[in-house]
């Protein structure tokens, strides 16, 4: 098993820091002895909320609100902090969205490649010493043409979304490739646990767990036998870090998922038992949602279990307790 080093004044930036996945990474850094600082456009309705900016203020976190696709605002930022280390993780998350051509498509292509090139660039040009890496997505590979998915599958990715994050991080191959910058990449699961907000289109086990909390119906589409990889964000954070501390990781492609696969019925499940209410209702699939459903998902963590001895620590039922008893506690934070 994995260890995570101290990395006492070390200087981390972390784009969309404010967010989810963000604001817990930032979190642990900091303890670890990192001098943090995130960066977010806090926009209305994204990831950020005002629970996670007053919790990461009290701890000592600097705050930069700086939209990555302002390029003049990200590279004065960059110059301002030099960070030892930069992860990008803001971005336009909705697959629906992503669809939605013209508005959605064009906010997407401009907040996950515009901002991403902006990112790169900035460091590029005012700090090329740092390590960059970069927070993608499962949803790069598409449909499974084998399981469990490795990080040698074909991508073919079923949305905008899934399109633009792929080419986001072959940016970042792009400039190691032809600058010599030190990147890596990760490719994170589904993700649940504290923090995050609870809206439709940042996560389904987290939509879940706030139906189920306010006492409402769980719709789930199909016969709900579609399976999932979910991990919870203590183990995903912990991934992060490593690949961070671990010059292996230089240039690499890391999946970050718990290698187990269960159908959504069963998460739902799970959520209601331990919220002791809500309930579970099937119906067919909308149009838009069936045209960008896959039906199975699960993910070799073994490469990066091999290279960095990581490997999940959460089961997928204490993920759940633990995620449902932060949001009985926090629930109108996140809404």
């Amino acid at each position: 098993m994995y260890n995570l080093k101290r990395i006492d004044g070390l200087s981390v930036l972390v784009t969309g820091g404010c967010g989810f996945v963000g604001t817990n990474l930032c979190l642990k850094l900091k303890d670890l002895g990192a001098n943090i600082i995130a960066l977010d456009a806090l926009l209305p309705d994204y990831g950020a909320t005002k629970a996670n900016v007053e919790e990461l203020k009290q701890k000592g976190v600097i705050i930069e609100v700086v939209d990555v696709r302002d390029f003049d605002k990200m590279c004065e930022v960059i110059k301002k902090y030099k960070p030892d280390i930069v992860y990008h993780g803001a971005a336009q998350v909705s697959h629906l969205k992503s669809m939605q051509v013209p508005e959605g498509a064009y906010l997407d292509i401009d907040i996950n490649l515009k901002g991403t090139i902006n990112v790169l660039e900035a460091a590029r040009r005012y700090d090329d010493n740092a390590k960059l890496i970069y927070i993608g997505t499962r949803g790069e590979y598409g449909d499974p043409q084998y399981l469990p998915i490795d990080e040698n599958h074909p991508e073919t990715p079923p949305d905008i979304y899934g399109v633009d994050k792929l080419a986001a991080g072959r940016y970042f191959l792009v400039y190691a490739r032809a600058y010599g910058m030190w990147v890596s990449l990760a490719r994170p699961t589904n993700l649940i646990g504290p923090r995050q907000r609870l809206l439709g289109f940042y996560g389904i086990i987290g939509w879940f767990v706030r139906l189920a909390l306010e006492d409402k119906t769980i719709i789930i589409f199909g016969d709900g036998m579609q399976t999932r990889d979910v991990l919870y964000i203590d183990d995903a954070v912990d991934a992060l870090i490593l690949m961070g501390q671990n010059d292996i990781a230089k240039n690499k492609i890391y999946n970050i998922a718990s290698g187990k696969e269960y159908p959504l019925r069963y998460f739902a499940e799970l959520i209601v038992k331990h919220a002791g209410k809500g309930r579970i209702e099937f119906k067919p699939y909308p149009p838009e949602w069936k045209r960008i459903e896959i039906r199975r998902v699960v993910l070799s963590y073994d490469k990066i279990k091999k290279d960095l001895g990581w490997e999940p620590r959460t089961s997928i039922e204490d993920a759940i307790r633990k995620t449902v008893e932060f949001y009985k506690q926090n629930l109108s934070k996140y809404l």
